[in-house]
């Protein structure tokens, strides 16, 4: 049987395509890394970081995760001038930081095939943990920054249910002080969810529509979102954010290869 299509992987096809798997160095200094024109519109001075869940729950979604992470990677391209980092939520053996150019696509695929080969059941996230890392490497507040995590919002490693929604409350409150800028969403926050666990995804729809929060900052949609470019910019800017899944997803995840 003929496997569903789904956005993200049409667009995972066009990229692969456009940006081409084995670029040589001569071709590469030649050559334009491809941009997005609609993502130029509202991605300047801002750092990008991915942040991907590699609990044990995850590994059945991982093969999915790896397309999703590298077309939103390529879909980003050389928006992100510092570059692109990548963050695991257990262990650092693969993180990255600023990648860039040609080497995006390769590198972010080769970081996950060797970091999902290492999970193991005893591999549990505290998403509060890793986010705490992150908040507190936040202080050049002159660049702003979106986070994009790939999860299935179990965090069985975290100690309540709202540890992780009082940490980003806690955070937010005390960042827009410091920025004493009027522009929002400086800080953002992208759920890109997988699996159909309904308390995880209750969880992850809570922290987009409930944060007792001045400023609505966090976006959550699922990883088969018909529009890829809203799984970058839901967080961004608020019509993305309000533009939720009209339906659900017609199979799990875990069923595509």
């Amino acid at each position: 049987m003929q496997p569903p299509s789904y956005a993200i992987f049409d667009e995972h096809a066009r990229l692969e395509k456009l940006w081409g798997d084995k670029k040589g160095l001569f071709s590469s200094l030649l050559s334009r890394i491809p941009d997005d024109p609609w993502l130029k519109n509202f991605i300047s001075n801002r750092d990008i970081v991915f942040i991907v869940d590699n609990a044990a729950t995850m590994k059945p979604h991982w093969a999915v995760a790896t397309k999703v992470l590298v077309t939103l990677a390529m879909k980003i391209g050389p928006l992100d001038k510092d570059g692109l980092d990548l963050i695991y939520t257990i262990g650092s053996n693969y993180n990255h930081k600023e990648v860039k150019g040609w080497a995006i696509p390769k590198t972010f695929r080769n970081s996950m095939q060797g970091s999902g080969e290492e999970i193991n059941h005893m591999y549990k996230t505290n998403m509060k943990e890793t986010l705490e890392k992150i908040f507190d490497k936040y202080t050049d507040t002159s660049k702003k920054m979106t986070l994009i995590v790939l999860t299935d919002g179990l965090w069985e490693g975290c100690a309540n249910n709202d540890d992780v929604e009082k940490l980003i409350a806690s955070f937010l409150t005390k960042l827009k002080p410091r920025l004493k800028k009027w522009e929002s969403r400086w800080f953002s926050i992208q759920f890109v969810s997988f699996g159909e666990n309904e308390a995880a995804l209750d969880r992850l729809r809570n922290l987009d529509d409930n944060m007792p929060t001045e400023e609505d900052v966090i976006d959550t949609k699922p990883w088969w979102f018909q529009d890829v470019g809203k799984l970058i910019l839901g967080s961004m800017t608020d019509g993305d954010d309000k533009d939720d899944p009209t339906a659900r997803a017609p199979i799990e995840s875990n069923r595509i290869e």
